[in-house]
């Protein structure tokens, strides 16, 4: 029994701990029970009219970032939680500290072939004045089509990059999220 359990812990040291990803050493540990959301984005699966809600992504202020499953119907919620390195969680807030978000309010749209269903995010950052109630709407054309802004496709790119870091899925889908406002008439 004491021989297995040391193979046990001697084989856990051969995989790589919660949070590391890569080659790259884990961040300290940290508990920040007061860590506000500063970044929240809900993902809305528009399907056979009905709305499908699920928090897509949650960036906290201690560095901490949590995805959950896309919804596509009444699926149980899980959450993944880790902690972004440093260089990641101090270009997000770069990018959210832009005072070129100050001015972006409303939807934009980037059109594609709908057949029944569609996506969209709702933005929200909380702890600055910059972000209030964006929507970027992956599916059909409800207004004219707006320019996007470049703050807006930066934020985009960064969303995109730590759901696929953090999550593992493909984010294919969202690409148009992280559109250089040049390529858009």
């Amino acid at each position: 029994m004491g021989s297995l359990l040391l193979s046990v812990a001697a084989s856990a040291s051969l995989y790589p701990l919660h949070g590391q990803r890569g080659n790259e050493l884990a961040p300290p540990p940290r508990s920040d029970s007061n860590a506000k959301v500063i970044l929240e984005v809900v993902n809305n699966h528009f399907t056979i009219g009905k709305k499908i809600p699920s928090l897509y992504l949650s960036l906290f202020s201690d560095g901490a970032a949590e995805c959950h499953p896309v919804k596509f119907a009444g699926q149980e919620d899980s959450v993944k939680k880790e902690y972004l390195p440093a260089k990641d969680f101090s270009e997000i807030r770069a990018v959210l500290n832009q005072s070129e978000l100050r001015d972006i309010k409303g939807r934009y749209e980037r059109p594609r072939i709908v057949i029944d269903s569609w996506m969209e995010w709702e933005l929200r950052a909380s702890d600055s004045q910059l972000v209030h109630d964006v929507t970027i709407s992956f599916g059909p054309t409800t207004q004219p089509l707006r320019s996007y802004p470049k703050a807006l496709a930066a934020l985009g790119c960064q969303i995109i990059k730590i759901r696929a870091e953090l999550c593992g899925d493909n984010t294919d889908y969202y690409r148009p999220a992280c559109v250089n406002s040049s390529q858009t008439k």
